[in-house]
């Protein structure tokens, strides 16, 4: 990932955002049902605020899991398409909940053939990552997955459409799993639950907001 890494200060106003306070507040998932969508221009930050919210979740989020997946235009196949996403999102959650091998065992697969040249179909992997969050049970998993317009507009699509499915029957079952996605405005996706931080909006309050304490 070569994401530049961001002065600590740069990206601090997210914690204190009211959409991603609203997202990560488990009595709430009912309202947006674990989305959250950070969208923005070329050159807002997207990903150097997506990498950071990622760290900083690793490093204050301790009774969470938290997995994340980072597009890559230039990079290898596995790097700009959804198959790698699953791949990669199924490789960390087995990683950090070891009881999921079941899920595995139980179709006569192997772990290892996630992380091998094994080819998987991306129906397959879906399934796979269905179940596995079906089967999360008292874990609560926080996913990040950055840059969405360097990949394939239909893929993502699909992926959209898939994880709307699975967050209807995490919330169903009082299963904690919540996505945040950043992307340029374009691929227009709309998600009738979740939540919206348009980065040019924020930007305006910070500036605002710096002006005042500067008048002040």
């Amino acid at each position: 990932m070569t994401i530049k890494n961001a002065h600590a200060k740069t990206c601090k106003w997210l914690l204190n955002n009211s959409e991603y306070l609203d997202w990560l507040d488990g009595n709430k998932l009912g309202e947006h049902h674990g989305f959250l969508w950070i969208n923005g221009n070329p050159g807002t930050g997207k990903s150097t605020l997506m990498k950071f919210a990622s760290a900083n979740a690793r490093e204050t989020m301790k009774d969470k899991v938290v997995i994340s997946f980072f597009f890559n235009a230039r990079g290898e196949g596995l790097e700009k398409s959804t198959i790698g996403t699953y791949r990669s999102l199924l490789l960390q959650l087995l990683e950090r909940i070891p009881a999921l091998q079941y899920v595995f065992n139980s179709l006569g697969l192997s772990t290892l053939s996630i992380s091998t040249n094994h080819q998987w179909s991306l129906e397959s992997l879906k399934m796979l990552l269905e179940q596995a969050i079906q089967s999360l049970g008292e874990s609560s998993v926080v996913c990040f997955i950055d840059a969405l317009d360097e990949c394939e507009e239909r893929q993502i699509r699909d992926m959209i459409s898939f994880f709307k499915h699975v967050s209807e029957l995490a919330v169903s079952a009082g299963i904690k799993f919540q996505v945040c996605f950043s992307s340029r405005h374009y691929p227009h996706i709309t998600i009738q639950k979740g939540l919206d931080l348009v980065l040019e909006r924020q930007e305006v309050t910070i500036r605002t907001l710096q002006t005042i304490s500067t008048v002040s």
